[in-house]
This record gives structure tokens, C-alpha cells and sequence, in this order.
């Protein structure tokens, strides 16, 4: 039985559908990126779209937006993996709700050279991070000693974020060196008297059992095994692959160089005094800086040349060389730091000191002979 008066309404269902776009992404350490939430609202109104993040030691994002399209902005903090919350509240409460997944990435190591040329006979790269800021800076190609960046030479070049160097010397060109100075060039040009007093190494050293430890390039040693130096210069010859391990190499002003048939590995590092050391490697084979070399800097310093490839292996530990690196087939950087974003994983500075300390008789002479009137 109804007695008199109306029905009530039912209060209106409030209720809410959201989407978050994308559904993954992936964002570099110290980078960011954005999520947009859809919401379709029916019986009431939304009053916003709070974010939030499972994990804020890995991505943080900001926390609500109460205008259409509603999005939020996330930032890496470390790598890894976590999920972005999109709730749509109505009436103070949340309604609806969903998320999405994000994935905090490492920067891809870069590299960098001061005060130096590069020649490239083909594309050259380092991916300079959008993180390269302040003190660090942005260009493939620092100023040293003398002022000027160096000049990137190369069929197709890219830098990141980056350019080539503050002054914007860069050069795409087909036409690379013509003369080639390979193994051949450099020994060749050894003159007739030097070679009686260049050492042998014998049979046996140089092994991954029986390395070239920096005691054996002391003079005395060298001596006894019938060497004498040349013009100031040891000249030493291998015949087969050559490791040079034990400790660092602090060959202060002395002066070697090596030519060896075969790959070289080197596992520790090799320093000089400026301006009076002089060390030059020429390989057949391949150049291998191992990933043992991690302390001092420059963990390198003289001149390497390969008529196979560089190799700088893997590391994570940063790779300074200070000299010249020429790999015929090609150069392998393969160091990656825990954090490659304001630090390059690799850095090459010319060392003018070791050009001028060449000895004249590897130096290349262009001569022009042209016919003229008496």
C-alpha cells in the first residue's frame, strides 16, 4: 500500500572509464616523457587525474592535472623498470583507474677529443646525451692547449644532441688521404744503419704466459739482448702477437719504437713525460687497449697504428688517450660507464709533443719535379 506524496529519484551513478597513452615507453636516465590520460566521465564531473609512480626511485612523475587532455610529465632517475597510475577522482574520490608501464634506460656511451683532428673513411658518430650540460659540453671536438677544436673529416657525421665543436669545423668529403702510412710505410723508411742495433724479441715473450713486463724495456736489459739505441730511439721488432702487461708503463723520457707482426694487447698503462718521452707502436694486426686499463690519466699516451683496427674493450671505467690513434679497418669503442650521461666513456687529446718528437726519417716528403727554361 502507497500512501500519498512522490517517488523519490535515484541519485545519478557516477562512474568514470580512463585510458593512459602509452601503454610502455622507455625513457634515458635523466630524461623525460609524457603520458596523456583519456577520461570519459558519465553522471557527474571529474575534478581531476592524480598520477602517481610505483617506484619513484626509478621514474618520478607530477602529480595531478584537472584540464583536458590530461597528461603528466615522468622523469629517469634510475634504470629499471616501474608503472605510471592514472586515477580519475570524482567527489574527491578515485573512480576509475588504470597505468602504464615505463622503463628507465642507461645512456649509450659517447665520445669525445680534444685539440685533435679525427679522419674517418666513412661514417663517424658519438651520440652526445641531452644531459650534456654545464660543465659538460656539448660538442664532439674541445679546445686544448693551443685554443681551437679539432677538424672531423668524414663521409657522413653525427653528434647527439650535439655539434661537431664550438666553431662548427666540420668536414662530409669522399676524398680522404690518398697515401696510406701503413706497417710497411713506417718500416721501410727505417734507415740501413739503424737496423743492426734494433732488438729481436725473442721466441717465447711477449705471451699471455710470458708478457712484456715494463722492467724488460730498461736500457740494460735491451743492451744485453744486442740492442743499442739509434739517434736516441730503441727500436725493437717482434715477429709474433705481442701482449705488454705486469703494471703501468712509466717510461718517463725514453723513446721506443716497436714494430710487431701480429696483434698487440696492452693491459696496463702506458705513460710518458711530456715533452721528452716518445712511444710508437705499429702493428700488422690489430691494436687491443683491454679492459684492464682503468687507472691514471691518461691511461694512454703515445702513437698506435694498426693495419688492422683499434679496439678499446669493454669497461666501465672511463678511457683516456693522449697521442695519435690510426686503425686502418677501423676503430672499436666499446667502454660504458655506469652513468654516460655528462661523461663521455672514451676521450682522445692530441699530443702535439709526440708529433714533434717523431723522428725525421718516417716523415712523408712530396717532391715535384717540373721541367724549367735555362
Amino acid at each position: 500500500m502507497q500512501c500519498g506524496g512522490t517517488t523519490p529519484t535515484p541519485p545519478p551513478t557516477v562512474s568514470c572509464t580512463i585510458t593512459l597513452t602509452p601503454a610502455t615507453a622507455s625513457v634515458f636516465l635523466g630524461e623525460t616523457t609524457v603520458f596523456t590520460a583519456t577520461v570519459t566521465v558519465t553522471g557527474g564531473t571529474l575534478d581531476y587525474v592524480g598520477f602517481t609512480s610505483s617506484n619513484t626511485l626509478v621514474a618520478t612523475t607530477t602529480g595531478t592535472d584537472s584540464t583536458s587532455p590530461y597528461t603528466t610529465t615522468t622523469s629517469g632517475i634510475s634504470p629499471g623498470s616501474t608503472y605510471i597510475a592514472a586515477n580519475g577522482i570524482m567527489a574527491g574520490i578515485p573512480v576509475c583507474t588504470t597505468s602504464s608501464s615505463v622503463t628507465v634506460l642507461e645512456k649509450d656511451p659517447w665520445w669525445q677529443v680534444i685539440d685533435a683532428d679525427v679522419t674517418a673513411g666513412g661514417d663517424l658518430s658519438s651520440d652526445i646525451p641531452t644531459t650534456c650540460t654545464g660543465a659538460c659540453r656539448a660538442f664532439f671536438s674541445l679546445p686544448g692547449t693551443g685554443g681551437f677544436p679539432g677538424v672531423p673529416l668524414s663521409i657522413s657525421s653525427s653528434y647527439g644532441v650535439g655539434a661537431a665543436s664550438s666553431l662548427g669545423w666540420d668536414v662530409n668529403t669522399t676524398a680522404i688521404l690518398s697515401k696510406v702510412f701503413n706497417y710497411d710505410y713506417f718500416f721501410n723508411k727505417l734507415p740501413d744503419d739503424a737496423l743492426p742495433g734494433m732488438v729481436e724479441v725473442p721466441s717465447g715473450y711477449g705471451t699471455s704466459s710470458n708478457p712484456i713486463v715494463p722492467g724488460m724495456l730498461a736500457d740494460s736489459l735491451l743492451g744485453m739482448l744486442g740492442g743499442s739505441k739509434y739517434e736516441g730511439y730503441w727500436l725493437i721488432h717482434s715477429n709474433h702477437t705481442l701482449r705488454l702487461s705486469g703494471g703501468t708503463f712509466n717510461l718517463a723520457g725514453n723513446k721506443y719504437i716497436i714494430f710487431v707482426e701480429g696483434n698487440v694487447d696492452i693491459r696496463n698503462p702506458i705513460q710518458l713525460t711530456d715533452g721528452s718521452g716518445f712511444f710508437m707502436i705499429v702493428a700488422t694486426g690489430n691494436i687491443i687497449f683491454n679492459s684492464t686499463i682503468t687507472a691514471a690519466s691518461p691511461n694512454i699516451e703515445g702513437i698506435y697504428l694498426a693495419n688492422g683496427s683499434i679496439n678499446v674493450s669493454s669497461s666501465a671505467n672511463q678511457f683516456n688517450g693522449r697521442g695519435s690513434f690510426v686503425g686502418l679497418t677501423g676503430i672499436t669503442l666499446a667502454r660504458d660507464l655506469a652513468d654516460n650521461s655528462a661523461i663521455p666513456a672514451e676521450t682522445f687529446t692530441y699530443a702535439p709533443d709526440q708529433i714533434a718528437l717523431m723522428p725525421s726519417w718516417f716523415h712523408y716528403r712530396r717532391i715535384k719535379w717540373k721541367e724549367v727554361a735555362p
